[in-house]
């Protein structure tokens, strides 16, 4: 595929903001017929394909890549080797990202840390207290521009020397709430702005959960300190959850309303983060991620012949109680059985 034909392709579909259905029938659709016109895509609802049909017509992509030039603003197809990799795993992949910046791209060693907006002063300290060991540790911070938690996570990491990366659910050109200018101006600085909103598109309510799926994705990791029940953070955890990222909650009072959501995590299998040096476990001291929860192919690919959760645990260089989570989760999918004597096996097709 010729480079602006990509460009042309993933501009268009991201101006046309489709719902992630489309998305991801347009990604296979780009994988399985490179270069044909994305309204070609099958099973395309027909009000995408109109709207993909009369971008093209008006030369859309062309207008918008003169509005980005004007802007300095980066644009990065699904389709170039900058696109980061880990987006890959949704199935819906941002089709083009717009990035602000001149910071290290793409991000290296990232933890995505989120929170409450309704925060306490004690979570905000906390955060910025992480936010500064992550960066100790060689790694960098990825977060939203939301009051509270996150903005207290971006300003430790760039307290600490960055780098530091927002995610934005409306088009890079703003910022989202207009109070985190100064904090934005900081990250475009040690890092990048982000985001897969067309310029000029406003923070609809609709596309914060769209924004938590690059925040999921982005990392390895997923550290939340304070939710509520009702959190666009713990839907950032649960799509980390899908894509068998890590996650991890700071435990609190069961009274506390910052405190309700992270520990039904904790209760739900995430991991609780007791304090900063839990970070050790989370990185390498070089800005990658370990091997932070075993991927379902690999755990029962390492299942040729039954073996113990230690044993197993030492092959995939995982720690062993994120295994044994691992494990659970395939033994009630039906895909792993415990035998005596603390083994596990594959379970065997049709049993």
């Amino acid at each position: 595929m010729q480079p602006d034909a990509a460009l042309d392709e993933a501009v268009l579909i991201a101006l046309a903001v489709l719902e992630e259905r489309d998305l991801a029938l347009l990604r296979r659709h780009a994988d399985a017929a490179p270069g044909a016109p994305a309204e070609q895509a099958p099973a395309l609802a027909p009000s995408a394909r109109a709207r993909l049909a009369q971008l093209r017509a008006a030369d859309a992509a062309a207008a918008e890549r003169r509005r980005c030039e004007l802007l300095a603003l980066d644009l990065v197809p699904w389709t170039d080797p900058r696109h980061p990799a880990p987006l890959r795993d949704l199935a819906a992949p941002p089709p083009l990202l717009y990035l602000r910046g001149g910071g290290p791209w793409p991000p290296r060693g990232a933890i995505t840390i989120v929170g409450a907006r309704a925060s306490t002063a004690r979570g905000r300290s906390f955060a910025r207290e992480l936010g500064a060991g992550v960066v100790g540790r060689g790694g960098a911070v990825v977060s939203g521009l939301a009051v509270g938690i996150d903005q207290a996570a971006l300003e430790g990491a760039l307290d600490a020397g960055g780098p530091a990366y927002a995610v934005l659910a409306c088009g890079v050109d703003q910022v989202y709430p207009p109070g985190a200018r100064p904090l934005a101006q900081r990250v475009e600085e040690a890092g990048r702005i982000l985001g897969e909103m067309p310029i000029g598109t406003p923070p609809y309510k609709t596309h914060f959960p769209r924004r938590n799926r690059i925040l999921a994705a982005l990392s390895r990791e997923t550290l939340v300190i304070e939710a509520d029940l009702r959190s666009g953070s713990l839907l950032t955890a649960h799509r980390a959850l899908e894509l068998g990222r890590g996650v991890h909650a700071v435990p609190g009072a069961i009274d506390a309303p910052t405190s309700r959501g992270t520990n039904r995590l904790i209760r739900d299998g995430a991991h609780p983060l007791l304090g900063v040096e839990d970070l050790d476990l989370l990185l390498d001291g070089g800005g990658a991620p370990t091997s932070a929860r075993a991927g379902a192919d690999d755990l029962i690919a390492a299942l040729g012949a039954p073996a113990a959760a230690d044993e197993l645990a030492r092959r995939l260089g995982v720690p062993l109680d994120r295994l044994l989570m691992r494990l659970v989760e395939l033994e009630a999918e039906g895909r792993v059985e415990r035998l005596g004597g603390g083994l596990y096996a594959r379970r065997a097709a049709g049993a």
